[in-house]
């Protein structure tokens, strides 16, 4: 970095700097980004080494901050250079998926990448089989949505959890949310501290390759959440991007909840309603003892 650009970044204050942009930067990159010039800034006052004694991890990129600027930094002509993930080393893939992490305020995947067709098609209960094997034939092509519906410990979000691992392990992204905690997170873009914009996380949901929306129809239902729940499903059906819906509502209660919903959904050829009337998901150890 040339000193121009560090003297000019050097009292620049990071909310005034985003508003000034007026972009959804990412705080935790920038703030990696000044960490790195900072800490090589002190090393060459103190005449060392600029990057310690290690060798230098990213040396053509950048420099182990997992983030480089899009364009030459230019006081007149490009004030605002985007960063962006370094292509050059492992951290820019890192930074990557922090960056969305942070878009998206969160993930409900985390502590269920073990959840997958081979793992649970032993434990399934005898009258959900062909649940296991209608649902692990959608996953292997996603053609359009899977919509599961039924009562509570059927088996519905161990399957979406799967469909979202199957996507994952091809190396694609897969966004899994509980529809409630999403709406929360949603909400939290509104506060004043809010690091992301409302457009830019709800962006980042509408376009994911596959979206799963677990327990849809569990949030108290208001003008806001029916209003964002319809721009939501309206973009991916008439996108035709794959979407799995888990829900516990039976015909009735989604026909009075979710009308214009459903008659969307059921209109589609590219649709799938899979009922899950099985019995509920016992533990194996207990199964014929009741």
């Amino acid at each position: 970095m040339t000193e121009e650009r560090a003297a000019t970044l050097e009292h620049v204050d990071l909310t005034d700097w985003e508003r000034a942009a007026g972009r959804d930067w990412n705080r935790e990159c920038w703030a990696r980004y000044y960490e790195a010039r900072e800490r090589n800034r002190q090393r060459k006052a103190a005449g060392l080494p600029t990057h310690g004694a290690a060798p230098d991890p990213c040396p053509d990129g950048c420099h182990g901050a997992g983030v480089v600027l899009d364009s030459p930094f230019d006081a007149v002509q490009n004030p605002f250079p985007a960063l962006v993930a370094c292509q050059k080393c492992g951290a820019g893939g890192d930074a990557e998926r922090r960056r969305e992490a942070r878009l998206l305020g969160g993930s409900d995947m985390e502590d269920f990448r073990h959840i997958t067709f081979e793992n649970t098609r032993a434990t399934a209960m005898p009258d959900q089989h062909d649940l296991w094997r209608a649902t692990e034939d959608w996953a292997r092509t996603m053609p359009g949505w899977l919509w599961m519906y039924g009562g509570f410990k059927r088996g519905k979000t161990v399957l979406a959890r799967c469909i979202a691992n199957a996507m994952l392990d091809r190396g694609q992204r897969a966004v899994f949310r509980k529809v409630p905690r999403l709406l929360n997170d949603l909400r939290d873009t509104y506060g004043f501290n809010a690091e992301v914009s409302f457009s830019g996380r709800f962006e980042a949901i509408l376009t994911a390759p596959l979206l799963v929306l677990d327990e849809l129809g569990q949030a108290k239902r208001t003008d806001w959440v029916v209003e964002v729940e319809e721009q939501l499903t309206d973009y991916r059906l008439e996108r035709h991007l794959p979407t799995v819906v888990t829900t516990n509502l039976d015909d009735s209660e989604m026909e009075r909840t979710m009308p214009r919903l459903l008659a969307h959904i059921t209109d589609n050829s590219e649709c799938l309603m899979m009922p899950f009337a099985n019995e509920p998901w016992v533990e194996p150890e207990k199964r014929g003892t009741r």
